[in-house]
């Protein structure tokens, strides 16, 4: 996970709500590929090429509420 990106950034899940678990991942081994994963209840989403799409990708799924 890289650090550089605000926990407040990331809105909370869209699966069980919760902000607590919601965390910035690489995909390894592909350190140019990023996730956004609730460690609370295993939602995700992969496959992005920046980390800045992949909290824009997982924010516009959790403003829609579902998953």
């Amino acid at each position: 996970m890289k650090e550089g990106l605000a926990m407040a950034e990331l809105k909370p899940c869209p699966k069980c709500k919760t902000r607590r678990g919601v965390y910035v991942v690489t995909l390894a081994p592909y350190k140019d590929l990023f996730a956004v994963e609730c460690t609370i209840c295993g939602e995700f989403i992969s496959g992005y090429r920046t980390e800045e799409k992949a909290v824009e990708a997982w924010n516009r799924r959790a403003g829609d509420g579902g998953g």
